[in-house]
């Protein structure tokens, strides 16, 4: 049986857009994510991990359903495995999903 697992690859942040189109008393605060962090793992049990984005899993969620019907990408040359990220064109946040092969 297969499991899935959600791994944060990187975060990152486009300065130039964010003084572009942030006002000025929020900008000081602005960053990368900070929902998540850098090597952060999920493991995907069915339901949406504890605490993980909401805006971010609505991005991700049909690459995690390609990978969960067996699919692969055929650009990635790791079989079970997508990289992907949220839609935030802000502070966008990459994962790596795979599927992780139990032995039961």
């Amino acid at each position: 049986m297969a499991g899935y697992r959600i791994t944060v690859i990187k975060r990152h942040s486009f300065q130039d857009l964010v003084d572009e189109y942030v006002p000025d008393d929020l900008r000081p605060t602005w960053g990368a994510c900070g929902k998540f962090t850098d090597g952060q793992v999920f493991d995907y049990d069915g339901t949406p991990p504890e605490g993980f984005c909401s805006r971010a899993w609505a991005s991700i969620w049909g690459d995690l359903s390609v990978i969960m019907c067996a699919g692969n990408a055929s650009w990635i040359n790791r079989p079970g495995t997508m990289i992907t990220c949220c839609n935030d064109g802000l502070t966008p946040v990459v994962f790596k999903l795979e599927r992780v092969e139990n032995d039961e």
